[in-house]
């Protein structure tokens, strides 16, 4: 009988452990950030100076910061929508490079869409050639 218990107790140890460690568990994937938010991750070899500014938005909205080399740097609820409605930015990594536009939705889907709201990931990779790409993720 007390060797029942043993096992039994060490198998759900076990479980709990590997799904902390492989993140199964339910309160690891919940969104992080707010729809409407900014996220700038900076994986180049040098911190770099981003400019995230508004497309045809009102009121115009811009967010000039430098991301340390191997960090991240957040705005949280930099714009909102009203559900459907996209929101367009664009960012401007250094100070002469083109501007790289992104659209994305800060409330989410409208007209019954499940669609949840959003926040705007820009993912910066290399500094010489200014490579960088945006995606939406799922926000709170």
């Amino acid at each position: 009988m007390n060797r029942r218990r043993f096992v039994a107790t060490a198998s759900s140890v076990a479980v709990l452990a590997t799904s902390g460690c492989s993140r199964l568990s339910p309160s690891n994937s919940a969104p992080e950030h707010p729809g409407g938010s900014i996220y700038l991750s900076n994986t180049a070899r040098s911190e770099l100076t981003v400019t995230v500014s508004t497309v045809d938005y009102e009121p115009a909205k811009s967010l000039e910061t430098t991301v340390p080399s191997g960090e991240h740097v957040v705005q949280p609820e930099f714009v909102s929508a009203a559900p459907g409605a996209a929101v367009t930015v664009a960012a401007r990594i250094g100070d002469d490079g083109d501007r790289l536009p992104f659209e994305f939705l800060p409330a989410g889907g409208g007209d019954g869409s499940d669609a949840p709201p959003e926040y705007a990931r820009l993912s910066i990779r290399n500094a010489v050639e200014a490579s960088a790409e945006w995606t939406a993720r799922p926000g709170t």
